[in-house]
């Protein structure tokens, strides 16, 4: 089988290539693997996608990401144009590690959405951006944050991964998070929550730890996280008021753990919300 190369497109300091693609029925499909991941989506025709000894029906606005452990091959009976984006397989995987995706998980396949025209449209801007600005990891791995957000408004349950302790967990844990990520209850302290579940911090603490392997600061500091980004792509409210209405005692602790949680920093996130 033959393996792709990344570093055979790429040009001097080039961190990813940008290809427009047009495949014919005369021309022979080649089954290959990467040692690189690519996202493509399709823009004219339709065809065959073989991919990890499936068969799959591809036309216009499907969007595949392949990871360097996948296989796959094209072919048609007219002609298959896509845009597809090769890049170093560990921007996937900090995102991955980021937002906690499933998309390097083994057992899922295939990575594939079907795009309504709204959010085509939306994919396309993207790499319009991203054809004027630095071929740089920083902008790929941008790129790849907001194409993943249009891509939760069509399917989110392929991104993250399953929540294998979710159905264990006791019932009071279950308020616990409720309340935690209610926009009242973020400027809370722990003790208060803890007194609001009728459990000790001790407890919480503990019970945390063996169900997801975090402590309730990290919760915590997610459940915050997670409603500042809402806050910064959805409002046009000053950083520092959404900083202190997360709960955060300084703008400066908040840039901290928003570069450290999203790996940008507020100001670099609304700019470049999808």
């Amino acid at each position: 089988m033959t393996t792709f190369k990344l570093k055979t497109f790429l040009s001097g300091d080039d961190y990813y290539h940008i290809h427009r693609y047009i495949q014919y029925a005369k021309d022979n499909p080649v089954f290959h693997r990467h040692s690189y991941c690519e996202i493509f989506w399709i823009e004219r025709g339709a065809g065959i996608h073989l991919l990890n000894n499936q068969r799959l029906n591809i036309k216009e606005n499907h969007l595949y990401i392949i990871r360097s452990f996948d296989s796959h091959a094209f072919f048609t009976k007219s002609e298959l144009q896509q845009v597809n984006i090769a890049f170093p397989t560990e921007s996937l995987k900090n995102l991955c590690q980021r937002y906690n995706y499933r998309l390097m998980d083994t057992d899922i396949t295939p990575l594939q959405w079907t795009l309504h025209e709204k959010h085509f449209g939306m994919i396309n801007n993207l790499l319009h951006t991203l054809l004027s600005k630095r071929n740089t990891q920083f902008n790929l791995e941008l790129f790849l944050m907001n194409v993943v957000a249009v891509l939760e408004k069509t399917n989110s349950k392929i991104l993250f991964s399953e929540d294998k302790a979710a159905h264990k967990i006791p019932p009071w844990m279950q308020d616990f998070f409720d309340l935690l990520t209610e926009e009242k209850n973020l400027c809370l302290s722990l003790d208060t929550l803890s007194d609001m579940v009728g459990r000790t911090r001790e407890h919480i603490s503990r019970q945390i730890k063996k169900y997801y392997d975090k402590t309730p600061s990290q919760m915590m500091s997610d459940a915050r996280i997670k409603f500042a980004k809402k806050q910064l792509t959805m409002t046009r409210k000053p950083i520092l008021d959404i900083a202190f209405s997360c709960g955060f005692s300084s703008l400066s602790q908040f840039y901290k753990i928003f570069k450290e949680s999203t790996g940008f920093t507020p100001s670099t996130f609304r700019k470049n919300k999808p």
